[in-house]
């Protein structure tokens, strides 16, 4: 029999040991994802992807709210192809086909793009409409930060999680930003036997980020919730001897954290480590007819252009934009014209009535001096 004493030392030898044996299992968790960080420079992979949406669940849902309405005012479902591209730091994310578009409010063909090229994080939404002061091509320019924010976004954290989990440029659980917790709960999800993991944001106690591993996975990522109302749920294989994704679903949640909102369900196609990149694959030259918005500069306002058919940037300026200017007076001008009195404007309708009226005059005084000159020539 043992005493009081004995079993309360007993109790805690036995918390220390576990609490020891679940340390290193995080350490052997932190260690396997290193080591894949470190093996994979390159992925080309693609996928097709199922989307969902809610009635209201478009970020512009405020817009329709006056009446009571939600935005959109029923559910979208589309299915859109899908890329994505890395190499080290850099990586590049595509999806085209059909999705909800709030400036029309329909389902219509996009083009949308997501780019960090170790510098800066560009974004593009490609559309062709029949009316450009309606809908027009848009891009964005932004610091590295965001793309933090987009990293976790479903269409990106699976390959984040497996590949780049500490990149400080977008890694989910860049050391210098987040802990990790002491210990590795072991779960059970589904069939699976996990261990699930909590970071901490350092600057930001509340910030809170948890995942589940799979040991039988090399210690893959199989659910992720950067939020309370953000999941992300992987499914893997093995293809030739290594752990890679095979679908997965991202969910998310209208701000009670009980209600979905959007969900994504991933099937791939095709997943090529360490491939070569085709050359341009991280440049993002925005298409004449586009209008960007620079988002760089800390202070507002922040400067916004549009990309000309020749390749130049126009500056859109702030008095422009209060005055709400039409896509078409900018696109017809140059920066500050259109606020200009008429008769200081200089427009290219305003150059190409000039131009007309000096042609004919100069045709006038040619044709007027060949009249004189041939009757003064003797005839033959």
């Amino acid at each position: 029999m043992f005493s009081l004493k004995q079993i309360g030392l007993l109790c805690c030898v036995a918390a220390m040991c576990g609490s020891a044996g679940a340390q290193v299992a995080t350490e052997e968790i932190l260690s396997a994802w290193r080591k894949k960080q470190a093996e994979v420079r390159t992925l080309k992979a693609t996928w097709t992807v199922a989307e969902h949406h809610e009635p209201g669940s478009s970020a512009g849902r405020n817009r329709a709210m006056a009446d009571g309405k939600p935005f959109p005012p029923e559910a979208i479902d589309t299915t859109r192809e899908g890329a994505f591209f890395l190499d080290g730091d850099k990586w590049r994310w595509q999806t085209e086909g059909p999705t909800w578009v709030n400036r029309v409010e329909r389902v219509i063909p996009q083009s949308d793009v997501s780019m960090f090229d170790g510098k800066d994080f560009r974004t593009f939404n490609g559309i062709d409409w029949p009316d450009p002061d309606f809908a027009h091509p848009l891009g964005w320019i932004y610091l590295p930060e965001l793309a933090h924010r987009v990293a976790s976004m479903p269409q990106i954290a699976p390959v984040a999680l497996l590949y780049r989990p500490f990149n400080a440029g977008y890694g989910l659980f860049d050391p210098e930003q987040w802990s990790v917790s002491d210990t590795a709960q072991p779960e059970r999800l589904g069939d699976l036997d996990c261990l699930s993991l909590t970071f901490t944001n350092k600057r930001n106690p509340r910030g809170v980020r948890r995942c589940w591993v799979s040991p039988a996975m090399d210690y893959a990522v199989v659910r992720y919730e950067p939020a309370r109302t953000t999941q992300v749920e992987i499914e893997y294989q093995r293809l030739n001897g290594r752990v890679v994704p095979k679908s997965w679903r991202g969910t998310q949640m209208f701000r009670d954290g009980a209600t979905l909102m959007a969900s994504y369900v991933f099937t791939v196609k095709s997943w090529n480590e360490n491939v070569s990149m085709p050359e341009g694959t991280f440049t993002l030259p925005f298409p004449p007819g586009t209008m960007v918005l620079d988002g760089r500069p800390p202070a507002e306002p922040r400067p916004m252009y549009l990309v000309r058919s020749d390749g130049t940037w126009r500056e859109i300026s702030q008095a422009e934009r209060l005055a709400g200017l039409t896509y078409s007076q900018v696109a017809t001008t140059d920066t500050g014209e259109p606020l200009r009195p008429p008769g200081q404007r200089k427009s290219g309708s305003t150059w190409f009535a000039a131009l007309t009226i000096v042609t004919a005059v100069l045709l006038s005084v040619a044709f007027y001096f060949w009249r004189v000159r041939r009757a003064r020539s003797p005839p033959s």
